[in-house]
């Protein structure tokens, strides 16, 4: 077979699976990009590369996060920037639990909007804490 057979074949793999990818990508990102990003005022906790799921696809190491009093604040890592997506930031009010939260130590599975997202119990698990009292509320 020759060289530039083989070269085209390589090329045409790659390029598919890089679409596969971005449209992975955005489809998951996308469900969350209806909360734009605001800024990040008197940040409690910043850590870099976490771990989330949102519905199938897992962005392991993917997203910065950002927690403060009104926000829970992902940033996409550059990669996932080439494909469109951008930060967003989620109101601790629209952070709702899911009914089969999961078993591990480390992540919770929880509900913004329709959208399951399974990620950290550092910031997911202490939203109660963070979040901003409501009026009429007992504490």
């Amino acid at each position: 077979m020759p060289g530039w057979v083989i070269f085209l074949i390589v090329g045409m793999e790659l390029s598919f699976t890089i679409a596969i990818v971005g449209v992975l990508l955005r489809s998951s990102w996308g469900q969350l990009m209806k909360y734009p990003s605001k800024p990040i005022l008197d940040p409690h906790v910043r850590r870099s590369f976490q771990s989330y799921a949102i519905g199938f696809v897992n962005l392991g190491g993917c997203v910065h996060t950002v927690i403060d009093d009104d926000h829970l604040h992902l940033i996409p890592v550059t990669f996932m920037k080439w494909f469109g997506c951008k930060p967003v930031s989620i109101p601790w009010n629209e952070i709702q639990d899911h009914p089969t939260p999961g078993r591990s130590r480390y992540f919770i599975r929880v509900k913004i909007g329709k959208t399951d997202i399974v990620g950290p119990r550092w910031c997911l698990g202490n939203r109660d804490i963070l979040a901003p009292t409501q009026p009429g509320s007992s504490s």
